[in-house]
């Protein structure tokens, strides 16, 4: 994750350093201090979206039931038969997945903890670079080329989905749209990093 973040982070490094002439160290700074502002604020989205889904989790429950019953009705009324095919919902576990994400919102002190360590390792990868060298020469340097082209490609292109993803359901009124799109910006990554 140090690995990836600094590969990231280097082309802002890199302009902080080459273009207004900020020393390497302040430069390193003010991009630890730019991502962890933003992490910040997407960790903000995702607590608040998570306290509002465990508070309204009744409600959902509810709803989840009402839903169940109208299609129910509705298959039966077209004679489907339901003996294989029928959802138990008062047995979906809801109480539990309502326990396990205030678990998740209390255990963020470990979360806290992991951030601190890989945060010292892109210090550290960051400061061992040298931003004015240019690019190295041979197999290495097309790999990190083509590294740093792979990710800037893909953070753009995470950020464009899960902000249409976000817009989308905004615009269409669903509850919670802003945590759908944050998900659905950071699951963009698994099936590359995972």
């Amino acid at each position: 994750l140090a690995f990836m973040l600094s590969y990231i982070l280097s082309p802002i490094v890199d302009v902080l350093v080459q273009r207004l002439r900020f020393p390497q160290e302040v430069a390193v700074v003010v991009t630890l201090l730019l991502s962890v502002g933003l992490l910040g604020v997407f960790t903000f989205i995702m607590i608040s979206s998570l306290k509002e889904l465990v508070t309204d989790m009744e409600q959902y429950e509810k709803r989840l039931k009402s839903l169940g019953e109208q299609a129910t009705q509705l298959l039966d009324r077209h004679g489907a038969d339901l003996f294989t095919t029928q959802l138990e919902l008062a047995e979906l576990p809801l109480g539990a997945i309502a326990h396990q994400l205030r678990m998740l919102v209390s255990n963020a002190a470990g979360m806290l903890e992991l951030l601190f360590l890989v945060l010292v390792f892109v210090v550290y990868l960051l400061l061992a670079r040298r931003p004015g060298q240019g690019p190295r020469k041979g197999m290495a340097g097309r790999i990190e080329g083509r590294i740093k082209n792979y990710l800037s490609v893909k953070m753009m292109l995470s950020v464009v989905v899960g902000s249409l993803c976000s817009l989308t359901l905004w615009l269409l009124d669903i509850h919670l749209s802003l945590l759908f799109g944050s998900v659905h910006f950071v699951l963009n990554f698994i099936p590359n990093e995972g």
